[in-house]
């Protein structure tokens, strides 16, 4: 049903109408017991409206998702960057390690981090970022993640020890 009603609105013109289908689409849907168990609508809803361009939107059913569970962070992280809202994107990844201290919640707030303009802003973040190289020794995204963001720093001596323990252990991998 929401697929044709999104095609009915772009084919008339009213692409503008996309939030609002979706809004009424996930308000149907959770009146239904087995759906709203589901955390996935919120993300389903997302994904729709950041495809069509609605990113501020999309932005904040990945936000509910995230709120009602946690082990949503990727979507939402990853959702908040593709809006360009690095800073958010960060914070919430990292709040989220300071809470959890997931590999997943590094990986992502290094990842975001690499797309900051100017990486001075990172500073913040840096007790993270040294705890978790030395909790994830071994994972080879974070040791790869960490070695390109030493590299954006101008911090060679760092980036080139980091890529060398990936090299060492998957010469493959390398970005």
């Amino acid at each position: 049903i929401l697929r044709v009603e999104i095609a009915i609105a772009l084919a008339s013109g009213n692409g503008d109408e996309i939030p609002g289908i979706v809004d009424r689409w996930v308000a149907t849907a959770q009146t239904d017991p087995q759906v709203a168990r589901d955390a996935g609508l919120e993300e389903a809803a997302g994904t729709v409206l950041m495809r069509a361009g609605f990113l501020d939107e999309g932005v904040k059913y990945f936000q509910q998702a995230y709120e009602s569970n946690p082990d949503r962070l990727a979507g939402y992280v990853i959702d908040l960057s593709t809006a360009e809202r690095y800073a958010p994107a960060a914070e919430v990844a990292a709040a989220h390690y300071r809470e959890y201290g997931s590999v997943s919640s590094a990986i992502l707030l290094i990842e975001t981090l690499l797309k900051f303009d100017d990486l001075s802003k990172a500073g913040p973040y840096q007790s993270i970022l040294d705890d978790a190289i030395e909790k994830f020794p071994d994972d080879l995204r974070v040791l790869e993640g960490l070695a390109t963001f030493w590299m954006q720093k101008n911090e060679f001596d760092r980036s080139i020890a980091l890529y060398q323990r990936v090299y060492r252990t998957d010469s493959t991998r390398l970005r």
